[in-house]
């Protein structure tokens, strides 16, 4: 009777006691959450405080809550965590947002084939390392060009064409400018010409093509140490690009191509010609060049 009087007053006793180990071990282990608060990133607790430590200044402020140091992308930032207020936050290596926005392009010259541009400088804290040129394609823009001063000579235009086109700076972590206004340039008409050059594709493929290019000599004389020039047309985002030629060697910018002879190319006699064959690469549809230039003459594409 003894003993079940003793188990019967130690049942309430042992109720409390687990109750207090389980209040108590919520307590030491972090607790539930009460209703409504934010739940805090693995490591911290709701005070905003590393478990592991403090940041140095140049992560992103102390521990505690509050952010406050140098950002290592050279802007500063500030405020407290918990929804204080918050400090402006610069994004380029060189402690600004980025090159400010160059001057309005205006149109220095025209070819049948290309544009000249010159603007004023842009600025920025890291140096500004070059300018895009940029057109406008109807549903966006895309970079036709690029220089590391403020003129830039775009090349591979259509002759008696216009086009819209502007400038970026970019510095030399990346970051750019806004874009300038758009300026309008129209390409001159292609000269009369003297000579012509034939032109053709003998093999295609998805991103690339085999060219031929024949040189007539109609003369009575031989031409000798000749060069010839010619303008991969610019399809909106594509332009063509020569990566390796016979007959002759090649220098290529942008879309324009300058070709000297090879030792055994170097003559062409009276009556006769000469073939220069190229493999470049290219997407799939390929356009003429619009019209060569062979020495001082302008030679019709055929």
């Amino acid at each position: 009777m003894r003993t079940a009087l003793r188990t019967a007053r130690r049942g309430p006793v042992t109720a409390l006691l687990a109750t207090l180990t389980a209040v108590l071990g919520l307590v030491v282990l972090g607790g539930v959450p009460p209703a409504g608060a934010q739940a805090q990133p693995p490591g911290t607790d709701r005070a905003g405080t590393s478990a592991v430590g403090t940041f140095d200044g140049t992560t992103g402020g102390t521990s505690g809550g509050t952010s406050g140091g140098t950002s290592t992308s050279g802007g500063t930032s500030a405020g407290v965590i918990g929804g204080g207020s918050s400090g402006a936050t610069s994004g380029s290596s060189g402690g600004t947002v980025g090159p400010t926005q160059p001057g309005n392009p205006t149109v220095v010259s025209v070819t049948p084939t290309s544009v000249t541009l010159t603007w004023a400088p842009s600025t920025d804290s890291a140096g500004v390392a070059r300018y895009d040129v940029v057109f406008d394609t109807g549903d966006g823009y895309a970079t036709i060009g690029s220089s590391t001063t403020t003129t830039a000579t775009v090349t591979g235009l259509h002759p008696s064409a216009g086009y819209d086109l502007a400038v970026r700076a970019f510095d030399a972590a990346g970051y750019a400018s806004p874009r300038t206004a758009w300026v309008y340039a129209v390409t001159a008409a292609i000269p009369p010409t003297t000579c012509s050059v034939g032109y053709r594709v003998v093999s295609l493929w998805n991103d690339g093509f085999q060219g031929e290019m024949t040189i007539p000599n109609t003369g009575t004389t031989a031409i000798s140490d000749w060069k010839l020039v010619f303008d991969f047309p610019l399809d909106y985002t594509w332009r063509e690009t020569v990566v390796t030629m016979w007959g002759g060697t090649f220098v290529q910018s942008g879309g324009r191509v300058t070709v000297t002879p090879a030792s055994y190319t170097s003559s062409i006699p009276a009556g006769g010609s000469v073939t220069i064959g190229f493999v470049a690469t290219g997407n799939g549809i390929e356009s003429a060049p619009p019209y060569f230039t062979l020495g001082t003459g302008t030679c019709a594409t055929t």
